[in-house]
């Protein structure tokens, strides 16, 4: 709550996902965080890369798109990667903090820039 307090509302007002099950967002009771705890635990990542001051985050893409999970709390590849690291970083030993870079690797710029999760996380 205190890293993301709006992603749901995030992404609604970005308005180029499909309508979005609050509750996958809702963490009131212990069976919804515990969904999202499980949901964040095992999101992969193809690339991570670390440096003193940051935690680079990206995903490879070659033909696929970056299409949403619909059995997941958190369906937006990127989006869930994004959250995933921040709240590592959140939760880590180190007192330096870093930032989170997200990036994608591609073979098209022009279609990375078409998906909705990309231009979200631009945004």
């Amino acid at each position: 709550m205190r890293l993301f307090p709006d992603l749901c509302g995030d992404i609604e007002r970005f308005d180029e996902f499909r309508k979005l099950d609050h509750h996958n967002y809702d963490i009131s009771t212990e069976e919804l965080t515990v969904n999202l705890v499980n949901n964040l635990a095992n999101t992969e990542a193809a690339v991570v890369l670390e440096t003193p001051n940051h935690l680079f985050i990206g995903e490879a893409n070659h033909e696929m798109t970056f299409g949403g999970n619909g059995d997941l709390v958190l369906v937006h590849q990127l989006i869930r990667q994004y959250v995933m690291a921040n709240i590592q970083i959140e939760f880590s030993q180190t007192r330096d903090r870093k930032e989170v870079i997200p990036f994608v690797v591609g073979d098209s710029i022009d279609k990375m820039k078409k998906a909705a999760q990309v231009r979200f996380m631009i945004d």
